[in-house]
């Protein structure tokens, strides 16, 4: 409970310094493409309004079944859907760093380095930015969160079908990750499924009839569904990256690098850019940044980062835990990111809340299993407090010069 309240309050602030703060372009209210490409206009109206304008229910398909109810409650007493879509996020956001504790804990790993590792994912930049600025980003880095849980500590087959229909209803290409967490742990990483013929049809069909049903009620209740917007998919193409030369490619693979293993944990000093397509429009944007464009509490926390990754790779390799069915998820599902937005997306760091909770549970897993933090246990705990703190710091400061961009 202190953790919730601790983060609510902690995205609360920076969420509703976001939406209040004066500025010369869009009066206080989110607009979509601003931030990072947030479809942030769309978002609010489908966690608010009773008559929902959302034309991206081919890619979050029962977005708004699952949280226009509870939003369009709290905008009865806020009177202000983009507070009260602040407020949502922020809720979602501060219940994903107690997930994430929760499963830290289930895995077995100290109460103390539990809320270290939790807190730290609660200090990112991906966590921080998509709390306060409304999209499905936050909903879906939930659903990560709770997909590994459920791969711990469950075998039950409609824990497995919820969380993957939750995971689908939020954005189509989340099925991926629930199909390879299914595949190591409901499947044992058996490539001869019809060993589990049975237990396979339960599974499909399970997610199958619930995303059906869920579709239909969807389109009932608030007359959305994504079988009205299948003709938008061609639309989805101007997203795909063309790659000129290979000088082209070698940039966008040294983006993706940053953003899912530097931008996303630590935010870099964000800049103004011109929208790719709509030349007319400007975007806050991590995509012009390298490493030197941190300010100090950034560089001090780049440098810890920079260690941590370097001792998590050695344990990882020197004590082989690519053999652990949560390691193969998080790898494979890295994987499926990289090949995926190496492709598609204009700025990248607005995916990141579908990766950065497989990064850092590979990193603070591979720690685990390192002697040396058995050994040198209270450096362990003090490097860990000290980066969680510049992290804040750094953060904090990063979302403050988002919300005076504008």
């Amino acid at each position: 409970m202190i953790i919730f309240i601790f983060f609510l309050s902690f995205y609360l602030f920076h969420g509703l310094n976001l939406i209040t703060a004066d500025r010369v372009k869009s009066e206080g209210q989110h607009e979509n493409d601003m931030y990072f490409q947030a479809d942030s206009r769309y978002a609010v109206s489908a966690l608010t309004e009773p008559e929902v304008h959302h034309h991206r229910i081919l890619l979050h398909p029962l977005f708004i079944i699952y949280f226009n109810p509870l939003g369009y409650i709290i905008n009865q007493i806020v009177h202000d859907k983009d507070i009260t879509a602040t407020i949502y996020c922020a809720i979602v956001g501060a219940l994903g760093v107690c997930a994430a504790l929760y499963f830290f804990l289930n895995i077995g790993i100290g109460s103390l380095r539990s809320v270290l590792y939790a807190s730290i994912l609660g200090f990112s930049s991906s966590q921080l930015i998509f709390s306060i600025v409304p999209d499905s980003y936050i909903f879906s880095a939930l659903g990560i969160i709770l997909l590994l849980l459920i791969a711990e500590k469950s075998k039950d087959i409609k824990s497995w079908i919820a969380v993957s229909v939750y995971l689908l209803g939020i954005t189509i290409s989340n099925i991926a990750f629930a199909v390879s967490a299914a595949f190591f742990y409901l499947f044992k990483g058996n490539l001869r499924l019809v060993s589990y013929r049975k237990k396979l049809l339960q599974y499909m069909g399970g997610i199958s009839v619930a995303f059906f049903l869920l579709s239909v009620l969807q389109k009932i209740i608030y007359q959305r569904w994504m079988f009205q917007y299948v003709g938008r998919a061609e639309k989805e193409q101007q997203f795909f990256v063309h790659f000129e030369n290979m000088a082209d490619a070698l940039v966008r693979g040294k983006q993706l690098f940053m953003h899912l293993f530097y931008y996303n944990i630590v935010a870099p000093r964000p800049s103004l850019i011109q929208h790719p397509l709509f030349p007319s429009i400007d975007l806050i944007s991590f995509q012009n940044d390298t490493l030197f464009s941190y300010a100090l509490p950034g560089i001090v926390a780049c440098l810890i980062w920079t260690a941590i990754i370097g001792i998590a790779l050695w344990s990882f390799i020197k004590n082989r835990l690519y053999h652990h069915n949560l390691i193969k998820t998080a790898l494979v599902c890295l994987a499926i990111n990289i090949g995926i937005h190496f492709l598609y997306g204009e700025d990248l760091m607005l995916y990141s809340s579908h990766w950065t909770f497989f990064v850092i549970v590979l990193i603070f897993f591979s720690l685990e299993k390192t002697n040396l933090r058995k050994q040198y246990t209270l450096p362990y705990y003090l490097v860990l407090v000290i980066f969680s703190l510049f992290l804040m710091v750094n953060n904090s400061m990063e979302a403050a010069a988002i919300i005076k961009a504008f």
